[in-house]
């Protein structure tokens, strides 16, 4: 059915690169805390971003798994990704059902930039 509701934003990118794109900011996302980009791809990576966070708070293998096949992390880094995501994300995010990554817009510098935002 043509002009069906969107369930989520293109970020006028084919699906192989849209997916890369939301696998890198997730990444970056769990390595240093924040990160900083446009609003749309905030939004989106937020979406995403929960879903690994409520994957981190099961602490199963199989959750673990999940995670880090989404996750892009080296051979090296396979067990630094997993226990980012099941010790400090599980530990922090425990008691709190609410959304934990969170959306703060930013000020262009520049009357015609675009919309910035922090996760």
């Amino acid at each position: 059915m043509a002009g069906g509701i969107v369930k989520y934003r293109h970020l006028s990118r084919d699906s192989a690169h849209r997916r890369a794109l939301l696998r890198n900011l997730v990444t970056s996302l769990i390595e240093h805390e924040s990160i900083s980009t446009t609003w749309h791809k905030a939004k989106e990576a937020q979406r995403m971003a929960e879903k690994m966070i409520t994957l981190g708070k099961k602490n199963t293998e199989a959750s673990k798994r999940q995670a880090l096949a989404y996750l892009f992390v080296g051979v090296d880094r396979c067990l630094g990704g997993s226990s980012v995501l099941t010790v400090m994300i599980r530990d922090r995010k425990k008691c709190s059902p609410n959304s934990s990554a969170h959306c703060v817009n930013v000020t262009p510098t520049v009357p015609e930039d675009t919309r910035a935002c922090y996760v």
